[in-house]
């Protein structure tokens, strides 16, 4: 029989958790640590700017600041949406968040 660690059981247990999740549930976790997320980064396929996000996530238990969608085109990425909860962080910080998130997947 093989030994796990239990940081391996907790992760895996943790993403078997996601994996039964809607795609709103897996964005709200993936947003809840930070208060910031991007349309590349999350992996519910949920495009960002459609959705009502703050009642969603109202629905979830959120109980944060405003949640700002907000958007930039660049030039060689394309064009980029975010969400963040202005309690947290301002539009500059999140701009910069994005920023680097660009610059890191152009290196």
């Amino acid at each position: 029989m093989p030994i796990y660690s239990l940081n391996w059981v907790q992760e895996t247990k943790v993403s078997e958790e996601k994996e039964n999740l809607s795609g709103i549930e897996q964005l709200f976790l993936e947003f809840r640590g930070y208060g910031y997320i991007n349309d590349q980064q999350t992996v519910s396929g949920i495009i960002l700017h459609h959705i009502d996000v703050h009642k969603e996530f109202s629905k979830l238990g959120y109980e944060g600041g405003k949640i700002i969608c907000a958007g930039h085109t660049y030039p060689i990425h394309g064009a980029i949406y975010w969400i963040y909860d202005s309690s947290i962080i301002s539009y500059e910080e999140s701009r910069r968040l994005t920023d680097h998130f660009v610059e890191m997947q152009n290196i």
